[in-house]
């Protein structure tokens, strides 16, 4: 009798968890080829992240077809406690445990299975399976868009693109687009937005065509945000450029030029404090000084007997002395509001 008990309890060790399981889910509905089971480890049936097994079947014979072994699992369920399929609220929202839907836009509907919390931030994960006339065929193309952005990528049947996006913080984001090309998803458009360096937000735009990447930098500023406390602007007749005297910290000042689009079309110091004396003023004449690059500026607001006689910007370069005009109706602040401050970055 010792014996038989000895060696039941080997057997029983010896048995996979998943033989032992005490909690089953079955999936369908999300296909009219396939249904799913999901079986929940014992011990694992309280915990947020589940350990489980998928299996996937074919609904006219039921042969298993796939399965999974995923170490954490978010089994999202409806209201009546069922797990949800072709459910994916993107980009952070709650994503079922399988979705179907034509990945390659080749008429079928190929499945997307979720296998753990592998994508950005924790977040969910997939391996993406294609429909071939053989079946279904796992995908390390497609699994990447499902394991290094967050969570499963975005379908869009109108042009026939997918779409991704990740992050870092709460103030880098990416987009990517690709379009399929013989069941492959190939790179076509990443657009990230940077809004680290506040109050400046950078977009920047590559674009692969023929083989070639171009790329294109777009750069705002924020006026509004509380830390730019502005001291001086005006807009320039030519142009119509706006002009900016600025500081972010009260220690240093900024100048920034900005594009009737409002896109940032130059700043100094680039690095918005050098840690030198990147300006001088001349508080008797009531001029700003600089050089970058080569190129000296002077900023001009010369006031006579209350009267504004020059305004605006001479710049040398080569030799050469330009005259930019400012227009006296678009003046805000005065350039002595620099002279209180006792700039750090200004002799």
């Amino acid at each position: 009798m010792r014996y038989w008990s000895f060696i039941l309890m080997v057997v029983l060790l010896a048995m996979p968890k998943w033989g032992i399981s005490q909690m089953l889910y079955t999936i369908k509905g999300f296909s009219q080829k396939y249904y799913a089971e999901v079986t929940i480890a014992d011990g694992s049936e309280a915990e947020v992240f589940k350990e489980a097994v998928i299996r996937v079947f074919d609904s006219q014979n039921s042969l298993e077809v796939i399965e999974l072994e995923v170490a954490e699992l978010h089994l999202q369920l409806d209201t009546k406690g069922k797990p949800t399929s072709n459910f994916s609220e993107l980009p952070y929202g709650d994503q079922s445990v399988i979705v179907a839907k034509d990945f390659n836009f080749d008429g079928q509907d190929d499945l997307a299975i979720m296998d753990g919390q592998n994508s950005c931030y924790h977040g969910p994960s997939f391996q993406i399976y294609l429909q071939s006339e053989a079946g279904l065929k796992h995908s390390e193309a497609f699994s990447r868009l499902a394991q290094e952005y967050c969570g499963l990528f975005d379908v869009n049947t109108t042009d026939k693109s997918l779409h991704t996006m990740t992050k870092s913080g709460c103030c880098w984001h990416q987009f990517s687009t690709f379009e399929v090309v013989d069941n492959i998803p190939k790179l076509k458009v990443v657009v990230e937005e940077d809004a680290s360096q506040e109050p400046f937000h950078i977009t920047t735009v590559k674009r692969w065509e023929n083989g070639k990447m171009s790329e294109s930098i777009e750069k705002t500023i924020d006026l509004e945000s509380e830390d730019v406390e502005l001291l001086f602007s005006f807009r320039l007749f030519k142009n119509y450029k706006k002009v900016y005297l600025l500081t972010l910290d009260k220690e240093n000042l900024l100048c920034v030029l900005v594009k009737p689009d409002d896109t940032v079309d130059f700043f100094y110091p680039a690095d918005n404090a050098q840690g030198g004396m990147d300006f001088k003023y001349d508080a008797k004449s009531n001029k700003l000084v600089f050089t970058e690059k080569g190129i000296t500026y002077h900023f001009y607001q010369q006031i006579e007997d209350g009267i504004l006689v020059r305004l605006g910007i001479e710049i040398y370069t080569n030799g050469e002395q330009h005259w930019l005009k400012g227009d006296p109706a678009t003046v805000i602040g005065s350039l002595k509001n620099i002279h209180p401050y006792g700039f750090k970055n200004v002799e």
